[in-house]
C-alpha cells in the first residue's frame, strides 16, 4: 500500500467515526495496520484464497469499519498484546466472511452454468 492510499484509507476511517474517536482509531491505524495486513495474507494464502494479497487490504478495511462501530466497546485500558489479539481477532472474522462470500458467489457461478444449459432453460420456458 503507498503512503497516498494508507492516506486516504485513514481519512475514510476518521470520516465515518466520531470526532471523539479519531484518537483511538489513529493510534490503533499507526500500531496494527502492517500486522493486520500480514496476518490477513497470511490466513487468505492458507485458505488458498485467490488474489490473497489484495484481497488482504480489503479485508482490513472492513475490520476497521467495523472497529469504529463498536470503538466504543474497545478495551484500551489492558495490554497492548491484548488489544492486538482482539484486532487480529476481528481481522480473523473478517476473513471468515470474505471466504463466505467468496464461496457464496461461486455457488451462483455453478448455478448460472447450469441454468445455461440447454435443457434445463428449456424446461422452464413458456411456450404460447
Amino acid at each position: 500500500m503507498t503512503l497516498r492510499e494508507e492516506f486516504v484509507l485513514l481519512s475514510f476511517l476518521l470520516s465515518i467515526a466520531d470526532e471523539n474517536d479519531h484518537d483511538k482509531i489513529v493510534y490503533i491505524y499507526e500500531q496494527f495496520h502492517d500486522v493486520m495486513i500480514r496476518y490477513a495474507k497470511r490466513k487468505l494464502y492458507m485458505a488458498r484464497a485467490f488474489d490473497y494479497a489484495n484481497r488482504a487490504e480489503d479485508v482490513v478495511q472492513n475490520a476497521f469499519v467495523r472497529m469504529i462501530k463498536y470503538i466504543h466497546a474497545i478495551d484500551f485500558s489492558g495490554s497492548e498484546r491484548e488489544l492486538r489479539n482482539y484486532i487480529l481477532s476481528v481481522v480473523s472474522n473478517e476473513v471468515i466472511r470474505e471466504l463466505k462470500d467468496e464461496e457464496y458467489h461461486t455457488n451462483i457461478d455453478d448455478f448460472i452454468n447450469v441454468a445455461s444449459e440447454e435443457s434445463f432453460v428449456n424446461d422452464f420456458l413458456i411456450h404460447e
